[in-house]
């Protein structure tokens, strides 16, 4: 057993003597230990080569982690949940690759660190949706369980005899200066009380080091290689054959959903040059490294399967006005229509694989 396994284990065994489980929600083994197994390797097929924490596979396969009902927001969540979440925010929305999550609730995660090799228990990031930073919430995942065991011997807390007061004695013992003090002893004395606590969402560019790397963010990645076509030269090859090329001018992005390829997510927008306007996808997995905010050149690597279609119409007025005369029905229709002839535009929308900015 790994130093971090072992740590873990024995935070664990000290959070369950100070937080004995209700009956409500009994603590337990996981209640398919087969599926768990599957989703651990099928997760280290998908972030290879990064690897998942020993002391987080070894929590998936001794304990269901959903059980764990008294934690501080957000809770532990399952493994196959975990993973969809990574795939869903990692890989479809730009998000660090090397953010696992381990917990979710109301829209808020705590992500684990992920690393080729472990020498040290690996660190706890909090995000939540809308966020404009991910912030270093604990130093491990054992600091978590030793740091809610600690808060409820020191504030000399029983366990209810009624499990729905449960929340009411230990949410406020999760929450509050003690409780930050506790973990702050223990970023303090482990290997990352000197890290940044904060990195911000965007630019990439000024994410760590080791974070850009896992993103497949190096040299050759901003490197531009030139323009093979002007879009009004673009626009008529597409329109015969499918084609790909690079481009030079300016993206303005217009929304956005579920349009790309499979129901990935993108944003749909226009690309100009002195030639001429296109419509364009540009899905959340392409590496963000600046020039989506419609005011600088950039250099794109775009892909046409289908002749280009025209720019499509977005006037949302008729919703507008339907909504403000309380026609809230015929608002919704148009709505729907709207979005309807959005994603049948989309579809033979050219593909946005590549953006640098050039200035």
């Amino acid at each position: 057993m790994s130093a971090t396994v072992d740590d873990l284990r024995h935070a664990i065994d000290w959070y369950v003597e100070a937080v004995p489980a209700g009956s409500l929600f009994p603590l337990q083994p996981p209640p398919s230990p087969a599926e768990v197994e599957a989703t651990i390797l099928e997760a280290g097929s998908a972030i290879s080569p990064l690897q998942l924490p020993p002391e987080v596979v070894w929590l998936w396969r001794t304990w269901d982690p959903t059980r764990f009902t008294d934690l501080p927001y957000p809770r532990l969540t399952s493994p196959d949940f975990a993973l969809h979440c990574w795939r869903q925010d990692a890989l479809e929305s730009g998000h660090p690759k090397i953010l696992f999550p381990v917990a979710y609730e109301s829209h808020g995660f705590l992500l684990v660190e992920l690393g080729e090799a472990y020498e040290q228990p690996a660190p706890i990031w909090y995000y939540a949706y809308a966020d404009e930073a991910f912030v270093l919430k604990y130093p491990s995942l054992a600091s978590l369980f030793r740091a809610c065991a600690e808060a409820v011997e020191i504030a000399g807390a029983r366990p209810p005899s009624d499990d729905n007061d449960r929340y009411a004695v230990y949410a406020p013992l999760f929450d509050g200066p003690t409780f930050d003090a506790i973990v702050e002893r223990h970023f303090t004395a482990s290997a990352h009380g000197t890290r940044e606590r904060r990195v911000a969402i965007d630019p990439m560019l000024e994410w760590p080091d080791h974070w850009q790397r896992a993103q497949g963010l190096d040299s050759a990645a901003l490197k531009p290689e030139g323009a093979t076509h002007t879009v009004r030269a673009f626009a008529e090859a597409a329109a015969t054959s499918p084609l790909t090329g690079r481009l030079v001018g300016v993206f303005r992005s217009q929304g956005g959903g579920s349009l790309a390829p499979g129901g990935a997510m993108a944003s749909f927008g226009t690309f100009t040059d002195p030639t001429g306007t296109i419509p364009v996808l540009l899905p959340h997995s392409v590496l963000d490294v600046g020039g989506r905010d419609g005011t600088m050149e950039v250099e794109i690597e775009i892909e046409a399967t289908t002749p280009i279609p025209p720019i499509p119409e977005l006037d949302t007025r008729d919703i507008q006005n339907a909504a403000l005369s309380g026609e809230i029905a015929n608002a919704q229709a148009l709505g729907a229509q709207l979005g309807h002839a959005l994603h049948n535009a989309a579809t033979q929308m050219p593909l946005i694989r590549r953006m640098i900015p050039l200035h």
